[in-house]
């Protein structure tokens, strides 16, 4: 199958002719080996995948005590779910703009990222705690366990499964995110720099290796 849309990629570039609409695999693959070869190309990478990855850590840690506290306290998750329904609904691009007025471009990716994964994360989590099986926790109350035994034993079962089906979904997500926050806010330096200069230019080869 990889052949088959391969081939199917070459003959569609063919079709344009011009190179510039679709590049053909070939040209794409010499345009990646190319830019390898360059320090800007790794530095790049490096850039955007040191404030993204920040952001999705950011955004777990944040997103696991937020669930603690409303687990703890329901008053807690009356007053956040509000606000955090509202970060979850909003647009990436209206967030991207607001955060370039508010910290410039440097770190736009970071809490660009980090606004997409607390909610996802969080309520994932708080769905896994409402769901806790509530034999067993009386059972845990019963025999007085605490600390790490009581979470490992009781609680990580529990939230694991909502955890996975949120992650699935929020990781892709946030790489996607966090490029399209600096196509918008462009810092120096970042891969959404670089695809941007490429469209600028009309380098598609350069376009689809900066993608790959």
């Amino acid at each position: 199958p990889i052949i088959f849309w391969l081939a199917v990629w070459q003959m569609a570039s063919m079709l344009d002719g011009s190179g510039v609409l679709l590049c053909g695999p070939l040209d794409a693959l010499l345009a990646l080996c190319r830019l390898s070869c360059t320090q800007a190309f790794w530095s790049s990478i490096c850039f955007s995948t040191l404030r993204i990855v920040a952001g999705v850590v950011g955004g777990y840690l944040i997103a696991a005590v937020l669930a603690a506290a409303s687990w703890h306290a329901r008053a807690v998750r009356t007053l956040l779910q509000p606000a955090l329904l509202v970060i979850k609904s909003t647009p990436v691009a209206c967030v991207v703009v607001i955060l370039l007025i508010w910290t410039g471009a440097a770190n736009v990716s970071v809490i660009t990222v980090l606004l997409l994964v607390v909610p996802a994360i969080y309520f994932a989590l708080c769905t896994g705690l409402d769901n806790m099986d509530a034999s067993r926790r009386e059972l845990f109350e019963v025999f007085g366990m605490r600390g790490q035994r009581r979470f490992f034993a009781l609680i990580w079962p529990a939230v694991l499964p909502y955890l996975e089906a949120a992650s699935s979904t929020v990781l892709g997500m946030s790489w996607k995110a966090g490029i399209a926050a600096e196509l918008i806010g462009v810092p120096t330096g970042s891969i959404g720099e670089r695809i941007y200069q490429a469209k600028l230019l009309l380098e598609t080869p350069d376009l689809f290796a900066w993608t790959f």
